[in-house]
């Protein structure tokens, strides 16, 4: 074979090896494409479920009372490190990253008095980096010796609250949140309440995207402290619209600092005093004025904060308390409220 031919030869060679390369990276990506597609769709899919799973088990957060100890209180409460255990639960509470915090009053120890808001501002800066809105009502502590300045104090911090009652509605539950402060509230005032509270009432049932709705306020209808006395006015104003209401399923309240678990007409009541506050001992036993279905014979209730979590088929309640030794928080108490 001569130069000639041969040098053709080598041209035609890898003229055709170019050719075939060509082709199998066309073929390659011919089948590349789909592959990707394929990927990419469970890739989105998987994405869209972990969004589903994150949507239906959001998490709300109910504490109540807060506060340290008045100067006088040392004379009859016991201290049982009551500043480290708030810390604890407030660091807990940062760490679940809850889709809302609400709190029913007794936030701080005086009202009036800038110092004491230091703790609950740094807890509220924490909450506000991570973007989770904090909604209070104001408890008796707020109101405490000096009252137009506690509730000023207060009411700059939580431009949204209203002081005749207000709701707030994340998903399909739905809040209200009420002021039980009677002795600072005007007759109207009181009247203007209870009309928006009934009104309310009657629109969340009527809104079909709503499933649950919770009651919320300071002073509790029923407990068996020995410190404080049931309230006869949330008895009166707010227990008849809440036992009356098919979706309201929860009535949570403050003031005496400690947990207890009461059922009227089939309805649960629940006294979540317990974030920090002065523990104060309860009536047990034959001396208590109600049935207690939190199942202790302890006077005094553990430190504690609510946790609910929406599930797929309704919301589930734990109580998180800190434990016997005092240095962790543990779950201690479960309700299942189904659809």
């Amino acid at each position: 074979m001569s130069p000639h031919s041969t040098h053709q030869l080598n041209l035609l060679s890898l003229y055709l090896v170019k050719k075939l390369v060509g082709l199998i990276k066309e073929f390659m990506f011919v089948l590349l494409i789909p592959l990707l597609l394929f990927l990419l769709s469970i890739s989105i899919a998987a994405a869209g479920n972990q969004q589903k799973n994150q949507d239906s088990s959001k998490e709300y957060i109910f504490i109540s009372d807060t506060q340290g100890m008045l100067n006088a209180e040392y004379l009859w409460n016991i201290t049982n490190n009551n500043q480290a255990v708030r810390q604890l639960i407030f660091s807990d509470i940062i760490e679940h990253n809850p889709s809302s915090v609400f709190h029913m009053g007794d936030l701080v120890t005086e009202g009036y008095h800038n110092p004491s808001w230091n703790t609950i501002d740094i807890f509220l800066d924490s909450l506000s980096e991570k973007k989770i809105p904090f909604y209070p009502v104001m408890g008796n502590h707020e109101l405490i010796f000096l009252p137009v300045k506690g509730e000023k104090n207060f009411q700059k911090r939580f431009p949204q609250h209203s002081r005749t009652g207000y709701s707030v509605r994340v998903d399909s539950l739905a809040v209200v949140l009420l002021n039980s402060n009677f002795g600072n509230m005007s007759d109207e005032e009181i009247s203007k309440q209870n009309n928006w509270y009934n009104d309310e009432l009657d629109e969340l049932e009527r809104d079909s995207s709503i499933q649950i709705i919770v009651v919320g306020t300071h002073y509790s209808p029923y407990t068996n402290s020995t410190r404080v006395a049931p309230s006869e006015n949330v008895q009166q104003y707010f227990v008849p619209g809440y036992l009356k209401s098919k979706k309201a399923k929860l009535f949570f309240t403050g003031h005496t600092h400690a947990f207890e678990h009461f059922i009227l007409e089939g309805k649960d009541f629940l006294v979540i005093g317990g974030g920090g506050g002065p523990q104060q001992p309860l009536l047990v036993g034959d001396d208590a004025r109600y049935l207690d279905n939190f199942n202790s014979e302890d006077k005094y209730r553990r430190f504690h904060y609510i946790s609910l979590i929406k599930e797929t088929d309704g919301y589930l309640l734990n109580v998180i308390m800190i434990d016997s030794t005092y240095s962790t928080l543990e779950e201690a108490y479960q309700l299942n409220l189904k659809n």
